[in-house]
């Protein structure tokens, strides 16, 4: 597998992720910055009632448009940087992928600043308490009419803060928690698909909770003055302000629609540990031996990284289908929240499934 197949896979996973988590961030960033809205379920029957299906993807094309250079950014100075601080690239110490992870976030914050802005504004735009605003390229000329150049800066900080917060824990605790699941007597090509599942939906859960705060100022920050003079003069101005109107429970506000979709967006996104593939991450396999892999495939060093990129790819159209689904089903029907939890594992079993059986036909 080459670095443009490794490059391929991951922008379609992430494009696939994108897809499934917008509708979402769009719940999300309503419920982080007004009060219209009493709850998740809430504001997704209403924006569909009163702005229609589509209304759920509002401001996607900015992130879409940037979606595999930040992938090639992200996992490219993720590896670079642990494999210049730590030597033992199979079991890496959690502090060295927390420092590599927090590297990383920081280029990716950079990044993503100016699309979060541009995101955001489109997100919120056309309800009661927001104007209409147009696409990404009249929101950018509105921006930049109003405050200059300077104001596609605007939270740019926050993201930074936020993305250094969330990918330092994020791979420290994938880490961590695929160490715990080989124990002593395990390689990583031993870990079965629903281990890898498993450690990237927790450690994605897990840091979106730590730094959700940072994400509601955030949100807060960037919209502010879209109809008028702007009300906050900082972060922390926002920050006590948010805290005089709802308490401090108002920084956790959507933090169940964040929670919600981080599992299986997280878990189709995951860190290129199963592989450890030079052409396609930058890692160096430490045994080329040949060896079998839970599939009951012949595995070399070099279909090691064809069957992650593979993996990665089919597990991100399972979690598509799956969170489209519900999200449809959560929308328009009221129904028991245990049933539609599981009927969501019932079909992401089903479509795992599937997968595994394409990818066993891949290499038999």
């Amino acid at each position: 597998m080459t670095y443009a197949d490794g490059f391929i896979s991951g922008s379609v996973a992430g494009a696939a992720g994108l897809v499934v988590g917008h509708p979402f961030d769009t719940v999300k960033v309503r419920l982080q910055t007004t009060q219209l809205y009493s709850g998740f379920t809430n504001c997704c029957r209403r924006v569909v009632a009163e702005e229609g299906f589509r209304a759920l993807y509002k401001g996607m094309a900015a992130p879409m448009a940037s979606v595999s250079v930040m992938n090639a950014v992200f996992f490219g100075v993720y590896t670079t940087v642990l494999q210049s601080i730590d030597d033992d690239m199979d079991s890496p110490k959690i502090m060295s992928t927390y420092i590599a992870g927090t590297t990383s976030g920081f280029i990716a914050g950079l990044i993503s600043g100016p699309t979060e802005l541009v995101k955001c504004r489109i997100q919120v735009s056309g309800m009661a308490s927001t104007k209409k605003v147009g696409g990404n390229i009249q929101v950018i000329r509105d921006i930049v009419a109003k405050d200059g150049k300077r104001g596609m800066g605007r939270g740019l900080g926050l993201t930074i803060s936020r993305e250094l917060v969330s990918c330092g824990f994020y791979f420290a605790a994938y880490e961590w928690i695929i160490q715990w699941f080989r124990g002593e007597d395990k390689e990583i090509g031993d870990l079965t698909t629903m281990h890898l599942i498993a450690a990237g939906g927790i450690s994605g859960m897990l840091s979106w909770g730590i730094n959700y705060p940072i994400d509601v100022v955030k949100s807060r920050i960037q919209i502010d003055g879209m109809d008028g003079p702007r009300k906050y003069r900082s972060s922390m101005c926002c920050a006590k302000a948010l805290h005089l109107q709802t308490g401090w429970t108002g920084l956790y506000r959507g933090v169940s629609a964040t929670l919600f979709r981080a599992f299986p967006t997280n878990a189709a996104m995951l860190p290129p540990t199963a592989s450890r593939c030079p052409s396609s991450h930058g890692y160096e396999l430490r045994n080329t031996s040949p060896s079998t892999d839970h599939c009951g495939s012949r595995m070399t060093s070099e279909n090691m990284c064809c069957y992650h990129g593979y993996y990665v790819t089919m597990v991100s159209m399972v979690t598509m289908v799956t969170m489209v689904t519900m999200v449809t089903m959560v929308t328009l029907y009221h129904g028991n929240t245990i049933v539609l939890i599981g009927l969501m594992f019932g079909i992401v079993w089903f479509f795992r499934t599937q997968a595994v059986q394409r990818i066993k036909k891949v290499f038999n």
